[in-house]
């Protein structure tokens, strides 16, 4: 809650430390009394990882400036070739900055088809 009213002094937002352990800490000092409030903005505690898994959602992948497949689930056996290649060479063929949707490749078996402009979705 903001105060707006002109008789309240404005907020005084109180930016957040952390400690040499990783805790989060406010430190403010003692000002002129009055009629505003310091707001201490809460940080979660919990770091969720976000990682990037190739295909995940059956997107087929292939380089922006190559335009080269680098993932492309079409058979059962298509990830077998990755299992031989250690982190490095994936982290560097797969990065997620030079990574782009592939538009080819087959699609599953009961795998709907894109909805082509003028067409009805039924």
């Amino acid at each position: 809650m903001t105060n707006t009213d002109e008789k309240y002094a404005p907020d005084r937002h109180i930016p957040v430390s952390y400690d040499r352990y990783g805790n989060p800490q406010w430190h403010t000092v003692t000002s002129p009394p009055d009629s505003s409030v310091g707001i201490c903005m809460m940080v979660s505690l919990r770091v969720i990882p976000v990682i990037f898994v190739p295909g995940v959602m059956g997107s087929n992948l292939k380089g922006i400036k190559d335009k080269s497949v680098k993932w492309r689930m079409d058979t059962k056996t298509s990830a077998l070739p990755w299992f031989t290649k250690d982190a490095a060479y994936r982290k560097q063929n797969l990065n997620p900055q030079a990574m782009t949707v592939d538009d080819g490749g087959l699609l599953p078996i009961g795998a709907s088809s894109p909805v082509r402009k003028g067409q009805a979705v039924s």
